[in-house]
């Protein structure tokens, strides 16, 4: 049977990331210098698959720092929910809903990765950094009759009790905030890290959850590898998904 949770999926978009260089994470703050050249004959790639909408997300003249987009690619078609990006050391293929499956999604990551090669937009000397992020917003139904932090505490499986004298001011016991991250390895000296916080989506109140998975670094490029490692990061982040919503029941709870 399917969780209810799933019945109506709260994923608001999930991003592919290839960083090297300059993108690389935990890599010292810069502002390399570059042309629009490359941004151009990205688009050009990709246009050839009908990604004709480039969008600059820095305005020109404005510094562009290492790992943040500069250049978004989109389709012309409203009912294409896929998109490139382009920045820095950074290069992401994002989808957004509806999302059908990852069997649908992972041609559209190749088919970016492969544009992005023949435009000489990434290196294929550098070390990269392959990483996979999933962002999801529960709220109304998706909350099964919890509030947003009942919700929390039990997808995570833990509770902070605040001291004695913070009842006093306010018995409630509903925080007005609440974050909580943890990162954690995983074999193959890769990562998986979850942020978890109460806030809003789309002018609602909700809880959102970004996990992300790291693999071990590419010493070089190579189109093929980085899809491999793509498939093994959507499997940790699927599985986690799986598991830590199963751990919210179906009913009960406060409504």
């Amino acid at each position: 049977m399917t969780h209810p949770i799933l019945q109506n999926p709260p994923l608001v978009e999930i991003v592919a990331e290839l960083r090297w260089g300059p993108g690389l994470v935990g890599a010292p703050p810069s502002i390399p210098g570059q042309s629009d050249d490359e941004y151009i004959k990205l688009g050009i790639e990709v246009g050839k698959s009908g990604y004709t909408q480039l969008e600059r997300v820095i305005p020109s003249g404005f510094p562009a720092p290492g790992g943040m987009v500069v250049y978004r690619y989109r389709k012309s078609d409203e009912k294409q929910h896929t998109l490139f990006q382009l920045g820095h050391g950074i290069f992401t293929a994002n989808a957004l809903p509806p999302y059908n499956s990852w069997k649908d999604f992972r041609p559209v990551i190749a088919q970016g990765l492969n544009a992005a090669y023949l435009a000489k937009a990434i290196p294929e000397d550098e070390p990269a950094e392959v990483l996979l992020r999933y962002i999801d917003a529960f709220h109304g139904e998706n909350l099964v009759g919890r509030d947003r932090y009942q919700f929390m505490i039990e997808l995570l499986g833990l509770q902070f009790l605040p001291p004695p004298s913070v009842h006093k001011a306010d018995d409630r016991g509903v925080p007005n905030a609440a974050r909580f991250a943890v990162e954690y390895p995983t074999s193959g000296n890769g990562k998986f890290s979850l942020e978890v916080g109460i806030g809003e989506h789309d002018g609602k109140a909700a809880l959102i959850m970004n996990t992300t998975a790291q693999s071990q670094k590419l010493e070089r490029l190579d189109v093929n590898e980085c899809l491999t490692r793509f498939d093994t990061l959507h499997d940790i982040l699927h599985n986690a998904f799986v598991e830590l919503i199963e751990r919210v029941q179906a009913t009960g709870g406060r409504a």
